[in-house]
Formats: C-alpha cells, structure tokens, sequence
C-alpha cells in the first residue's frame, strides 16, 4: 500500500524559483520515472511542494549566522510552527489573525482583541506547520442538509428564498405545521424544525398571514416591521430603543 511521506527540509537559499530548482534537480535522481524521475528502483514514486517556503525563526537564523545550529533545531514545535488566532464572530462564524511567530505574540493579541471587541467573539488557538496556510470557512446552510433527505434540502432552500413554505391554518384544533412536498402535505416535525435551524444557523420565527400562521427565519420577519413604523412609535414615545433592537424585541 502507498503512503504519502511529509518532509521538511532546512535549505541554504532564499530564492524560492532556485529552491524549486535545487530541490527539483536532488529529487529526480532518486524519484521513480512514473514521477518524472530517474531512478527505477526507487520507492519514491512522485513527489509536490505543498508549501515551498517558510521563514525560519529569528532564533534559528541566529544559529546558522553564528555556526552553532542543532540538528533538528528548526523543526521544534515552536520553531517550525505558525501561530494562527482563530476568531469566531459572535461565535459563529470564523476568520483568521495572523500568522504569530510565537505563542507570546498570539496570545498579547488575543488580549487586545478581547479588550477592543468584547466578549462575544470566541477566541481559538490554531498551530499548523511553519508555512502551511489554513484553509477556514463556514458551511452554507444548504451544504449542511444530508444528501439522504432531499425534503430538509427543499425547506432550507425555499426560505432562503424568502418564501413561506412552513404553514399551519388557522382552524380551530390544528396545532401542526405542514410543508407543501412534491404534490404532498408534509407534516413539519419538531425534528425536521431543529435541523433547519441548525443549518441556518437561525431561529424561525412564527408570523401571522392570510388565515394562517407561517414560520420564516427572522430576517424575513423582520421585513413586516418597517423603519417608518419604528419612527412613528419613537415620536410618540412607545419606545427608546434604537431600530435594530426594536425589530429584535418584535420578532
């Protein structure tokens, strides 16, 4: 069975386009020629630079200049890692600060961000090798769904629209939610309810319409309480609320 190998070597240059080249010249005399090398025999069968360079720590570069370098030194945890600051906003959504050369220096700005911003924001540790750089982001609601029910797949996609697809009549002695599917009346579950919020990542909201009630995200729900109407209640002095919080407390 094959495996794939990750190296890290410590090389004398600076020049990433002559790194490539000294590194592409040493591994093809001991690559095999499936991989464009020249050794048949060999047990290296391909090889690909997934991060070309990285800069080695001021403490390394010292101990080169001076002579005095250990081996192994530049692979250390602490010198060959990037120190990454992961901030969840509102704790939801993630985005990057860095990279940190040190734990010192993530953890100085992780305190100046806490002081700044407050406590709503989840604050992360993130350490990838020296170099590497992360990939982060967030799932859309609709890529959350599971393949295997397509009925969740079609509520998330109609509300996302803005549509009101989640409806009860109001009858006396109707108590349930149904979603119109494919010809059917669907009954809404208190699980299929949890997954789409899940998803979303928001709450559904329940707002009166023409002889029913219907469920929708809160942003769509927002829409029936317009600024004039947040105007005119501040005029009168029903309220002292800024708008934002005024639709919040509504919805």
């Amino acid at each position: 069975m094959a495996k794939i190998a990750t190296i890290h070597l410590l090389v004398n240059e600076d020049e990433e386009a002559a790194i490539a080249d000294g590194l592409n010249d040493a591994l093809r005399g001991i690559t095999h020629p499936m991989g464009s090398g020249s050794a048949p025999r060999s047990f290296i069968l391909d090889y690909s630079f997934a991060a070309l360079t990285a800069e080695v720590s001021p403490e390394i570069e010292k101990t080169l200049k001076e002579g005095v370098y250990l081996e192994g030194h530049a692979f250390t945890d602490a010198a060959g890692t990037d120190f990454y600051l992961m901030v969840m906003l509102g704790d939801t959504d993630p985005t990057l600060q860095g990279p940190f050369t040190s734990e010192d220096a993530r953890l100085e700005a992780a305190r100046v961000y806490r002081e700044s911003e407050g406590n709503d924001d989840g604050l992360y540790r993130l350490d990838v090798p020296r170099g590497v750089t992360p990939l982060l982001d967030s799932f859309s609601g609709g890529e959350l769904a599971t393949p295997e029910d397509p009925f969740i797949t079609h509520v998330l996609e109609r509300l996302t629209a803005g549509e009101e697809t989640i409806c009860r009549l109001l009858t006396p002695g109707v108590s349930y939610f149904t979603v119109q599917y494919e010809g059917d009346e669907v009954l809404f579950s208190a699980g299929m309810l949890e997954t789409v919020e899940a998803s979303l990542r928001d709450k559904l909201v329940m707002v009166e319409g023409r002889g029913t009630q219907v469920l929708v995200t809160s942003a769509k729900a927002a829409e029936g309480y317009p600024i004039h109407d947040w105007v005119s209640e501040v005029t009168n002095g029903d309220t002292r609320l800024g708008y934002e919080a005024w639709v919040d407390r509504n919805v």
